[in-house]
């Protein structure tokens, strides 16, 4: 799988390159990390004489370069485990799904919703990302009031969906209430009224089973967001189950961009597997590719930048972060939505077959 996503990071690298015309003065190496290692091939790319290096893509990868960079300007494709880099040329960049769970947050702080519930696998991904949202949540003065976890693939997750919404109270004193009549009555259980915001962590499969069970449990007119995970662009059939659902994704996927100097329009010219099957990875690689002029200004550059895979801004550490579009299912397919007002959202203007390595600009 890794491999696969690297390929596609390479194509979409290489296609911005072939559309760029800087094929005369813009020199690509690459070179195989699985063969010779990240740390031998990052020092033979600087001996060689490389003035841009972009990669490696794997954590391990990027947290050893992290510690020996500093000489030539590098784009790792990663996110180091370091709190910030440790050279002034040094610069991270990832498809972190965090940038999207602070896109949720700050469009939905920005919409006037202020307390939100969480419901997410009972898995360590599950367990982060709820972290991570909760996070940039409250910074922007949010506020969480309950949190559940429900068992993948499950296909009854009343019991977690239930906790968020209090609907275990409103049985409690439905049963109470029968009880001291000691008569049947009729009974419609009451969902919590104080709920601005339900915050779902779910892959495809999992989304599919759980939006529904949301509207079983009267959790309609709740505003529902995930991140992108939810949404599998490679999907042919209807996800009609995912309705009324909300994500920020690439303008990419979000707008559909027709323009052939897109990354929409070079995978319709350098059209590969990989790059169809992964087309986040395609303009990942994309923008990774454009961003090496930008990162050459460092914090001088023009910042924000319109990329593929969002609103691409440089913090102080050193890393890009983004700001995404947001879309929303309607008739089982992913719509444009308009930002509320106060969010901001850009418009659209490697790696070796191992699956690991270093590209190299000259």
């Amino acid at each position: 799988l890794v491999r696969a996503q690297a390929l596609a990071i390479r194509d979409g690298f290489i296609a911005r390159h072939l559309a760029s015309n800087a094929g005369e003065r813009t020199e690509i190496r690459i070179y195989d990390t699985a063969l010779r290692g990240a740390s031998e091939s990052y020092q033979t790319a600087q001996l060689e004489g490389a003035d841009f290096i972009v990669g490696p893509l794997l954590p391990a990868e990027v947290n050893s370069i992290r510690t020996q960079a500093g000489f030539v300007p590098t784009l790792l494709l990663n996110f180091s485990s370091a709190p910030a880099p440790a050279a002034t040329n040094l610069f991270e960049f990832s498809l972190s799904p965090d940038d999207e769970a602070a896109s949720i947050a700050e469009r939905a702080i920005a919409a006037g919703r202020e307390t939100a519930v969480i419901l997410h696998a009972s898995n360590d991904t599950g367990r982060r990302l709820s972290q991570s949202f909760a996070n940039a949540f409250i910074a922007r003065g949010g506020r969480i009031i309950d949190t559940a976890e429900y068992v993948p693939q499950s296909q009854n997750s009343s019991a977690a969906i239930k906790r968020i919404l209090n609907i275990n109270q409103s049985e409690q004193r439905f049963e109470r209430l029968r009880a001291n009549l000691g008569r049947n009555i009729e009974f419609e259980p009451r969902r919590r009224e104080d709920i601005d915001l339900i915050f779902l962590q779910a892959d495809p499969s999992d989304g599919r089973l759980l939006v529904p069970q949301l509207r079983l449990h009267n959790a309609e007119g709740i505003p529902t967001y995930s991140t992108s995970s939810v949404y599998d662009p490679s999907r042919t059939g209807s996800d009609a189950d995912l309705n009324g659902l909300m994500f920020p994704d690439l303008p990419t996927l979000v707008f559909g961009e027709a323009d052939p100097a897109t990354p929409v329009g070079l995978l319709n010219q350098y059209a590969t597997t990989n790059a169809e099957r992964w087309i986040r990875f395609f303009a990942f690689g994309y923008d990774a590719y454009r961003l090496v002029d930008q990162l050459f200004a460092g914090l001088n550059g023009n910042w924000p930048f319109a990329g593929a895979t969002g609103e691409l801004f440089l913090d102080a550490d050193g890393r890009v972060r983004r700001r995404l579009p947001f879309a929303e299912f309607r008739q089982g397919r992913p719509a444009p939505i308009d930002p509320p007002a106060g969010t901001r959202i850009m418009s659209d203007t490697s790696l070796p077959n191992s699956g690991r390595g270093l590209a190299s600009t000259r």
